[in-house]
């Protein structure tokens, strides 16, 4: 079987690597890059709990999109440089015939859009739970606990409730609708996210953090 830069794409979004390892350090810099976020100016500028989380979320949401474009920067680099093919699953001699026993003539363009828009769920959902824990400092501890918890749950029990819920892999361009289906839970996810720190936060000062 030979690999292309397609099928690396594909495999580094391993909920190992990128639990331990890369949404930790991603979630980190975003933290020291918005800690000034409820300062006092803005809270005398906004004046209102729902417009500074919303301002917090549109910051966020800027944030996922380049973190999600370095990220992939790089895993191109690495894969292209090491594979040297950008995508080969028109032959039986590749790893998507391994997995499918089918042949595609899909582009490697395809390939990296659709992990590229899973890393910006997966960023969004991240960078939307710091937020609402910035508000409660004290709590942020809570935030390393889950993240270590879903690379538990996906490496250990096997079930997949993040990183590997919200991948693309080979079987993905078999039944393209679960694409559809992985990008409308994200989006679920983010409202759910978005309607619990509206509670969370409510009745919180905000004339003091």
């Amino acid at each position: 079987m030979e690999a292309s830069a397609a099928d690396l794409l594909i495999a580094q979004q391993d909920g190992y690597r990128a639990g331990i390892m890369i949404f930790p350090a991603a979630a980190f810099v975003v933290m020291k890059c918005k800690q000034n976020s409820l300062s006092i100016q803005l809270v005398l500028r906004y004046g209102s709990r729902r417009k500074m989380l919303v301002r917090q979320i549109m910051e966020s949401m800027w944030y996922a999109v380049v973190t999600a474009g370095v990220l992939l920067g790089t895993e191109f680099l690495f894969a292209w440089t090491a594979k040297g093919t950008l995508i080969n699953w028109n032959s039986k001699g590749s790893i998507y015939y391994a997995y499918t026993g089918e042949l595609s003539d899909a582009w490697f363009i395809t390939a990296a859009a659709g992990v590229f828009c899973m890393y910006v769920i997966k960023m969004m959902i991240l960078f939307v739970l710091t937020d609402i824990f910035m508000w409660y400092p004290k709590t942020l501890i809570l935030l390393w606990v889950l993240l270590v918890l879903v690379v538990g749950l996906e490496k250990v029990g096997g079930i997949p409730v993040f990183h590997f819920l919200f991948s693309v892999q080979h079987s993905t361009w078999l039944e393209p609708v679960t694409f559809i289906e992985h990008v409308l839970e994200g989006m679920g996810v983010l409202l759910a996210a978005y309607g619990i720190g509206i509670g969370c936060i409510k009745k919180k000062d905000i004339f003091y953090f």
